[in-house]
């Protein structure tokens, strides 16, 4: 995914990776926050369908 310098300490794209996996998983995907928002905004439908 990063080319030769693969998942090193040195890179900070590990960092940025761990984090998104780790906010996919406490705050529930993509799903989750497309339902959220279009609750929020008051469309119809909770975010089925919209990928």
């Amino acid at each position: 995914m990063h080319g030769g310098i693969g998942n090193t300490w040195e890179c900070l794209a590990h960092v940025y990776l761990r984090r998104a996996l780790h906010s996919s998983r406490i705050l529930g995907g993509l799903d989750a926050s497309l339902a959220a928002l279009t609750e929020r905004l008051g469309i119809e439908g909770g975010g089925d369908g919209l990928r």
